[in-house]
């Protein structure tokens, strides 16, 4: 095989199949199955369980996975950010700046403990779940259509953003005096 070469065309019936699994495997948003309900559309079956009728149950378990997942996944990508963070500050120092590499660690680790860590910690878990909180809450109360999803992912980041930046002064407030004591 060289260069030059054309790749196969996927035969229709395999192109078929694939518009026709793909849409399954993934859930449809909220716009879409109140849509596809008013249309008793065979693709949304109405549960028999009268439980998962419940508006609490059924908030639960469609928000309770993807916040329990923020709330895991935020830590892990805070301590990536300080660690790249932490790296390309050194990087800066030494080689543009022409700062002394061992008076740079040196410092670094003089002006940084691990209550700056706890804290960042503790904030990636907080603005998680904010971000899962907020993202779920305009999901599943969006309106009908794309510009009812478009306009739901807006309004998500934008809340999303204030209520980071306001808790954030809160939150450096309140972890400064509980872990620093000032």
């Amino acid at each position: 095989g060289g260069f030059g070469r054309k790749a196969p065309i996927m035969p229709s019936t395999s192109l078929v199949k694939v518009l026709i699994a793909v849409p399954h495997a993934f859930p449809k948003p909220a716009a879409a199955r109140r849509f596809a309900d008013r249309r008793q559309s065979k693709y949304v079956r109405p549960s028999s369980n009268r439980a998962a009728n419940q508006p609490l149950f059924r908030l639960s378990v469609r928000t309770l996975p993807r916040l329990l997942g923020a709330l895991l996944v935020m830590p892990a990508l805070t301590a990536e950010a300080i660690a790249f963070g932490i790296g390309a500050g050194y990087v800066v120092g030494v080689y543009l700046l022409g700062i002394d590499p061992a008076y740079s660690w040196y410092n670094m680790l003089r002006y940084t403990n691990t209550t700056h860590l706890a804290i960042g910690m503790i904030k990636g878990v907080v603005f998680g779940g904010i971000v899962a909180s907020i993202g779920c809450y305009k999901g599943i109360h969006c309106h009908e259509g794309a510009e009812g999803v478009g306009h739901a992912a807006t309004e998500a980041v934008v809340f999303a953003s204030i209520t980071i930046l306001i808790s954030n002064f809160f939150l450096t407030l309140m972890l400064g005096k509980i872990l620093h004591g000032t």
